[in-house]
């Protein structure tokens, strides 16, 4: 199959500019919506895990619960004294730093650059979250697969693994992504074992931190029960909060996990050897909607965010717009997909329907615009999709309502 590498490499300049021109888009749209619609903007202290964040920065893990957070982004909120504009600001350096580093390995194209940049979710990485520092640590492990480099390797899988509890996709990811490669499963369990020692080290110095706060090296776990995650067989249907909207939008990602697994099996079917790096994208997004499916009794929320906010997303992007599938497997798809609307509850309420039929939609068109050639048409749904961003902006996240 073939993935990206074979466009022509850009210089420094131009990745930056393609990283950086949907975000000058979205910052007009954003002051004219804000000033049209008396919103102010403001970047609040009070979002959701933002305040958790900045409770480890300033006092460690003072509640047993914050445990559930790893110390990556709370470091850097002390390095920046907790100042979350500070912090906001070196999150879309970060991010754009991650996305020119992809761009100038060849490892994605302009135009998944451009898709990955536009969903809502690319909010994330202007906030104060730990999404930037993860994607930057995605993109290094994305880099070391390409140059078979256990330096880039270990200091990724390092980062990650101190940044966020959800590193836990990247082992098995690794392991399927060298499968797809063409590694025999043994030798491809074989060939991830120092990055499994890594980052089973890493973890434990993580909860070895958090104890000297809690005085429990399990602490973590007692976390994550008492934010409703375990071992549970997903109830159906499927339920998030923040409204239907958030709900169908979190319904999106488990979708692009579903149609994730289905590539998978695809590729192997097809007995086509795949780009490590691009197989690693692909492979976590089926692991990390398998993983929420059965970690959180049919709770999706933030799923999202796991999904589009990661530079899984668009290495996973390089190969659905290159790999080959009859219009025949799309419309059966499109079928199986209609099929599973009573897990996202859109059987209850014709509006539910609607809403479930628009989501299944726009997944269609924006495989469709990534696959197509001319960069006009590709750029001009790209800005209707920051039109979309910027209204979740001062919709959600300027009042305060960005539930993810």
């Amino acid at each position: 199959m073939a993935a990206a590498g074979n466009h022509t490499t850009l210089s420094w300049k131009d990745s930056f500019f393609h990283a950086l021109w949907p975000t000058w888009v979205l910052a007009g749209m954003v002051i004219i919506w804000s000033e049209v619609s008396h919103t102010p903007i403001v970047i609040s202290s009070s979002y959701f895990d933002v305040e958790h964040y900045l409770e480890i920065s300033k006092n460690g893990y003072s509640q047993p619960f914050l445990t559930a957070f790893f110390p990556g982004f709370p470091a850097l909120l002390f390095l920046l004294q907790s100042n979350i504009i500070a912090a906001s600001i070196v999150n879309y350096l970060i991010w754009v730093c991650s996305a020119s580093l992809l761009l100038r390995h060849k490892l994605i194209t302009s135009a998944t650059s451009m898709m990955a940049a536009v969903v809502p979710s690319a909010l994330f990485f202007y906030l104060p979250y730990s999404e930037s520092l993860f994607y930057f640590a995605i993109s290094l492990i994305a880099i070391g697969l390409k140059k078979d480099s256990d330096k880039w390797l270990i200091t990724g899988i390092i980062l990650a693994s101190i940044s966020r509890p959800t590193a836990a996709v990247i082992l098995p990811a690794l392991i399927l992504a060298r499968h797809l490669k063409g590694y025999s499963l043994q030798s491809a369990i074989k060939r991830t074992l120092p990055e499994i020692l890594i980052a089973a080290l890493t973890v434990v110095c993580v909860f070895t931190f958090q104890s000297l706060f809690t005085g429990s090296f399990t602490s973590f776990f007692t976390a994550q029960a008492g934010w409703g995650n375990g071992v549970h067989l997903a109830s159906l249907p499927l339920h998030s909060f923040g409204g239907n909207l958030i709900f169908f939008y979190d319904s999106a990602a488990m979708l692009v996990g579903f149609i994730s697994l289905a590539v998978i099996v695809h590729l192997f079917r097809s007995k086509h050897p795949v780009s490590s790096p691009h197989a690693f994208g692909l492979s976590a997004l089926a692991i990390t909607a398998l993983l929420i499916l059965f970690s959180r009794g049919g709770g999706i929320f933030s799923l999202n965010r796991f999904i589009f906010a990661t530079a899984f997303f668009p290495l996973a992007l390089e190969i659905f717009r290159a790999v080959q599938i009859s219009k025949k497997s799309i419309l059966v798809a499109l079928a199986a997909a209609i099929a599973l609307g009573p897990i996202f509850a859109a059987h209850v309420h014709i509006k539910s329907a609607l809403m479930y039929l628009l989501t299944l939609g726009l997944i269609t068109a924006y495989f469709w615009f990534l696959r197509q050639k001319s960069t006009t048409v590709r750029t001009g749904f790209a800005v209707m999709l920051i039109a979309i961003q910027a209204w979740f902006f001062v919709q959600y996240v300027l009042q305060g309502n960005w539930i993810a």
